[in-house]
């Protein structure tokens, strides 16, 4: 998808959905460091232009607020946990585990839900004959 036509929004869409049918860890993924921050803004920093939450987040009349986390220690079940990540840094985690710090073992032991936001692809049909 082109930049500005929400793929963000169609994430956080899908994630409030989740939290809606019991998924309270979100593994977030984009493919560099700039996009995580920016991501971080739109999800986390009240005070961003870009901030996607204007009003309190309501579901079934109750105020869930959005929690950025680096291991499951973090994680609180009445909100949605965030891990943000590079594909590259969600790779690593299977060859070189940190400490305090979400781990392979973590993703087979706990229920997450992938969620990435691609906006660069290679053309694979370069060159091919049409």
């Amino acid at each position: 998808m082109a930049t500005g036509s929400g793929k963000t929004l169609i994430m956080v869409a899908l994630m409030l959905d989740c939290f809606k049918k019991g998924y309270r860890n979100f593994v977030f993924f984009v493919n560099s460091n700039p996009i995580i921050q920016k991501t971080k803004d739109n999800f986390c920093n009240q005070i961003s232009s870009k901030y996607l939450f204007k009003q309190k987040i309501m579901i079934d009349n109750k105020i869930v607020k959005i929690n950025e986390i680096s291991n499951l220690q973090e994680s609180d079940n009445s909100t949605i946990n965030i891990y943000f990540t590079t594909i590259q840094s969600l790779h690593s985690l299977y060859k070189i585990p940190k400490e305090n710090s979400l781990t392979f073992n973590d993703l087979k032991e706990f229920e997450f839900v992938f969620s990435g936001r691609g906006t660069s692809f290679k053309r694979w049909d370069k060159g091919c004959k049409k």
